[in-house]
């Protein structure tokens, strides 16, 4: 056989390969399930790593009373290393919501545990890598009542950042409350936001520049418009560099859940944005602020389905791209809703 001959079955072999070397299944390294004390219920809300590898993974387990925090740490492969639980003053509910880890491996997990003789509080907690508890802090709002943290961030200089939503009075009107805790869990200072309405107002992400300005944003209602994205930057001392609302062309319902920021200290939020055909259907709204708060770009994301978007999460590559994902409905009904993941340019194309 000619030597052409040779060559051109190898190809062709090769070639009727790569669709299956290109889409076969990725092989599982490992699966590890938690099973509490109580055989009940039990979830985890949060990942996160460290330098070495390790997975510290975090939510609420089920206990003989009620719900603890239960953190656990895996190492990278899958062997458990430790697992710590908390269980707050009032021996009663308790769920972590968001974890996070610093580069000398302290670990720092944050939500919401009910209080002695309150509703739910703030508790943020400080692990060493060995899961011996360092700190808690707890904070209890105005209203005595329903306060929980929904993000965590650290600084370059070990400081812990937490942002949530807390009641003022014991019947309603939550604000954002934002707290800067030094790195032995003393409150640097503590921020509020009460919006227009002066009723409910929600935090759901936060992020920190290497200059320890910390942004803020999530869901604040509007006089005549319902919720509206609002997102805040402060200083590191806490004062506040500028406020950005943004209500969608459906003057409804407005919620931002992520935030990311770049080099360059410009802010990306994402969320869901009411659109003009009804209330109760929305897009992806993502939208790119610099480091002053001007708006640069803002970019809408309306499903197949014309119906419910939702964006839950958002990050940035080394050049600049930016990736928003949640769930979208390919149909009328939220039965229908699916991934749905978008890639914008830097200027928002």
């Amino acid at each position: 056989m000619k030597p052409y001959k040779i060559l051109f079955i190898i190809l062709t072999a090769i070639y009727s390969l790569l669709p299956a070397l290109l889409y076969s299944q990725v092989d599982t390294a490992w699966v590890r399930r938690y099973d509490g004390p109580s055989d009940s219920t039990d979830r985890a809300y949060a990942i996160a790593l460290d330098n070495s590898g390790n997975i510290y993974v975090t939510g609420f387990s089920i206990s003989s009373t009620s719900s603890d925090y239960a953190t656990i740490k895996y190492n990278s492969n899958g062997d458990m290393i430790w697992l710590s639980r908390y269980d707050g003053p009032a021996n009663s509910a308790d769920s972590a919501q968001a974890i996070t880890v610093d580069n000398a491996g302290y670990i720092y997990v944050t939500g919401a545990s009910i209080g002695s003789g309150t509703s739910s509080d703030y508790a943020t907690i400080k692990y060493n890598a060995d899961g011996d508890t360092l700190w808690v802090s707890r904070y209890n709002g105005p209203g005595n009542s329903v306060d929980r943290t929904y993000a965590i961030a650290l600084d370059n200089a070990g400081n812990v950042y937490v942002t949530g939503s807390s009641y003022m009075t014991s019947t309603g009107n939550a604000d954002y409350v934002t707290i800067k805790y030094r790195s032995n869990g003393d409150t640097a200072w503590l921020r509020s936001y009460n919006g227009p309405n002066s009723t409910m107002d929600y935090a759901y992400a936060i992020a920190v520049d290497a200059s320890g300005n910390v942004f803020v944003t999530g869901g604040s209602y509007a006089l005549a418009s319902a919720y509206d994205y609002a997102t805040i930057k402060y200083d590191s001392l806490g004062a506040e560099q500028w406020l950005q609302r943004y209500n969608g062309p459906g003057n409804g319902y407005d919620y931002s859940r992520a935030i990311v920021l770049d080099a360059q200290s410009n802010v990306y939020i994402t969320g869901a944005s009411t659109s003009q055909t009804s209330l109760v259907y929305y897009d992806y709204a993502t939208i790119k602020y610099n480091a002053d708060g001007v708006q640069q770009w803002l970019q809408r994301y309306n499903g197949p389905g014309n119906y419910t978007d939702d964006a839950q999460a958002i990050v940035l590559d080394n050049s600049g791209n930016v990736y928003v994902t949640g769930h979208s409905c390919s149909g009328t009904t939220l039965a229908t809703r699916d991934y749905a993941t978008v890639k914008y340019n830097a200027f928002g194309i």
